[in-house]
């Protein structure tokens, strides 16, 4: 037997690295801290034994691996493997009509074809000037991406979902002064941030032309190395924030090379790493490109590590979006946030299909509930992917059938769980320069000696190694559609309404965002709590504006604390928030499960006064252009022509929103009202002249 000598420098480190936590004070001397200690030390005496199943695993693992830069890959794999699949994209918003597999040729192509019209459009960049991109969700994201750090820049995706406030605020953090749209289909939002803030625009030409162009296309050259470059910003993105706006977030080229580091990790007899599973096959991404999971995945699991991606079609990451790819697709499996996973499960017609087409489903950017894990996983595999902005994807076990919930991280990562007073842990990364190239955060944060992710866990209650993810630390909302949101400026807005005591945001784990009100008078009876909706509603209104669209509260989903359960405070009458869920647990669960049910409660006030005021004989564009501005969460200006979707409608406003226009055309066209409106139609009829054209011409439902 021979043994990889990795891994015995590996047990060797673990157990000088924990002795010396143990004499400096990292390691706490508590049960919690000498069952951490004694688990390290077996698993490094493990690597010492190198049992046969953990030789090397991979024999090929690449020249230089942990140290490549993106750029120089792309280039390399259009050279070497021209025909190799870099994504595969829907070939139109109707997934009956297949995918086209992208090259990394023709990848590399569009890039240096971004490059010098960068170049020659803005000139090199200085000291990675930022540039932001609006358009269409698809692969010219990934191409600015690299054509910006081709050319000095670095490339700033700021979500769809942002309020006006929230993308200002954003540009100005990151001194944002370029704007790059494409040349269609940019959403409206960025006519209202170029009127606020000067700002240098370019028209970025359709992807069709990325696809297309020829060998005449000269490469751009980039000959940094990894020394020279790990430490220059890769991409901006953005993370939810401290305060009421996002804040960005550098990712440097090592934080996303440490996901090729990944591939040195010896095998273990526990599973293979989530990289190692999905080299070689294609992964559904049921995610939005700006979103940071997507990415990740795209250049982390992708291009370093080989699995194959499909990138989402435009539009609502509905359940049927999901059987329809996975039917036309030819994927291994998928990754959706848990709030579509849920979705799906709930639709035996859809989910039995998928079940036995695919061989795991996956989730990214929030927890899925036990329940419909647990579900789920006993007619397929389950997998969480666990990660963050600032750390990219983090080395994972894929776990057992029955412990899907728990994650199995490497110990590569150099982390350690800090006993809380509750009896869970935090995840803290410690910098150990024997792990360098695999701990991504100390690339994104240099400076640091040890980082602290703020994600609580709870240990397996039999299998060492084995933690399931419990929730935050700090005040982020982590929604099940995938997006968090920070609702302190929001609760901060509420508190200052006179007849508001205190405000509680709720929603971890949730489709959606609700508000728990403490008030100076509590309302005895449905009228009085009814009045004081509607009392609150524009201060509601308010708060709601500076708010991702994800993050803003429905008047359904308001409730209000009880006489006997007081807020709890600490001696400075400060909120102890932590306590809260706790406190109204049984409260939350009926909201969310009537509203779960319901899916098509009453909309925003206004909608009362939309049907008073309309008539007959008004254009029945201009009045469903105004009950949709008013009943969704759309940002930037609402024309006749503007993709609802690209303007920011999804799949958790869509439901809500087509039973308003079903009641609005009931009360004032009754002669249209009659087929109802549904959320296919919508889909399929992406805008409101296109929308109105079909009511007109008597769609049908059995047609959409």
């Amino acid at each position: 037997m021979m043994w990889d000598t990795r891994q015995i420098e590996s047990g060797w480190i673990f157990l000088a690295v924990y002795t010396s936590n143990l004499s400096t004070g990292h390691a706490k001397y508590t049960i919690n801290g000498v069952y951490s200690f004694l688990f390290n030390l077996y698993q490094a005496l493990r690597n010492l034994i190198a049992l046969p199943a953990m030789e090397s695993r991979n024999q090929n693992i690449p020249p230089n691996c942990g140290r490549r830069l993106l750029p120089t890959l792309i280039d390399e794999y259009a050279r070497s493997e021209p025909d190799r699949t870099f994504v595969a994209i829907p070939l139109s918003t109707d997934l009956r009509d297949g995918w086209k597999d992208v090259n990394y040729l023709t990848y590399a192509r569009a890039i240096n074809w971004c490059s010098w019209w960068i170049e020659e459009n803005l000139g090199r960049g200085k000291d990675f000037d930022t540039i932001s991109y609006m358009g269409p969700l698809d692969l010219r994201y990934l191409i600015i991406l690299m054509g910006a750090v081709k050319t000095g820049y670095t490339a700033f995706f700021s979500s769809n979902r942002n309020s006006l406030n929230a993308h200002l605020s954003l540009l100005e953090s990151t001194q944002c002064n370029i704007l790059v749209v494409a040349e269609e289909g940019a959403p409206t939002i960025y006519k209202q941030i170029i009127s606020k803030r000067q700002m240098r625009t370019k028209s970025m030409p359709a992807l069709d032309l990325f696809l297309n162009l020829d060998e005449n296309v000269a490469p751009y050259p980039f000959n940094k190395t990894f020394a020279e470059a790990r430490f220059d910003p890769l991409i901006i993105m953005h993370t939810s924030g401290s305060t009421g706006f996002p804040k960005p977030v550098f990712v440097k080229h090592g934080t996303w090379a440490a996901m090729d580091a990944y591939q040195m990790i010896p095998p273990s007899d526990e599973g293979p790493l989530h990289s190692d599973y999905l080299r070689g096959k294609r992964v559904l991404l049921n995610l939005p490109m700006f979103h940071g999971a997507c990415e990740c995945f795209i250049y982390g699991m992708g291009v370093y590590g080989g699995a194959i991606p499909l990138l989402p079609p435009p539009g609502p990451r509905t359940a049927e979006v999901m059987d329809m790819a996975h039917r036309h697709g030819h994927v291994f499996g998928s990754i959706a946030p848990p709030s579509v996973l849920k979705d799906l499960y709930e639709m035996p017609s859809y989910f039995d299909g998928i079940a036995a087409r695919v061989s795991f489903l996956g989730f990214a950017g929030g927890s899925l509930s036990k329940e419909t894990g647990d579900k789920i996983s006993k007619s397929i595999k389950v997998i969480g992917f666990f990660g963050s902005t600032e750390t990219a994807y983090l080395p994972c076990r894929i776990s057992s059938v029955n412990d899907w919930i728990y994650y199995n991280y490497s110990h590569f990562l150099g982390h350690d769980y800090r006993p809380r007073k509750d009896g869970r842990h935090e995840m803290v990364i410690v910098r150990n320069t024997d792990f360098d190239l695999y701990q991504s955060i100390f690339s994104t944060f240099p400076q640091l000696i040890e980082y602290s992710t703020a994600d609580i866990y709870e240990q397996h209650p039999e299998k060492p190694g084995y933690w399931a993810h419990r929730g935050r630390a700090d005040d982020i909302i982590a929604f099940s559609s995938g997006e968090k949101t920070n609702p302190i400026s929001f609760e901060e807005t509420m508190t200052a309404h006179p007849e508001v005591k205190a405000a509680y945001v709720g929603g971890n784990n949730e489709f959606q965002a609700s508000l728990l009100i403490e008030p100076k008078v509590y309302p005895a009876s449905e009228q009085q709590r009814a009045s004081l909706i509607d009392n609150l509603w524009p201060t509601v209104e308010t708060a709601n504006r500076d708010c991702p669209a994800h993050a803003r509260v429905l008047p359904n989903f308001i409730i209000f604390a009880k006489p006997n359960k007081p807020f709890p405070r600490a001696g400075k009458e400060t909120i102890q928030r932590a306590s809260i869920p706790e406190l109204y647990a049984e409260e939350f669960e009926e909201l969310y499960a009537n509203a779960t049910k319901a899916r098509n409660v009453p909309g925003i006030p206004q909608t009362v006064q939309l049907v008073q005021e309309a008539r007959a004989d008004t254009d029945l564009r201009d009045s469903l252009r105004h009950l949709i501005a008013t009943n969704s969460w759309l940002v930037g200006e609402l024309d006749n022509q503007t993709d609802l979707f690209e303007a920011g409608l999804d799949s958790l406003q869509l439901p809500g929103l087509v039973n308003q226009i079903n009641s609005f055309l009931s009360a004032i066209r009754p002669d249209l009202g009659a087929v109802p409106v549904s959320m296919k139609a919508i889909y399929t009829h992406r805008n409101v002249g296109r929308l109105v054209e079909a009511l007109e011409q008597g769609f049908s439902e059995k047609k959409y």
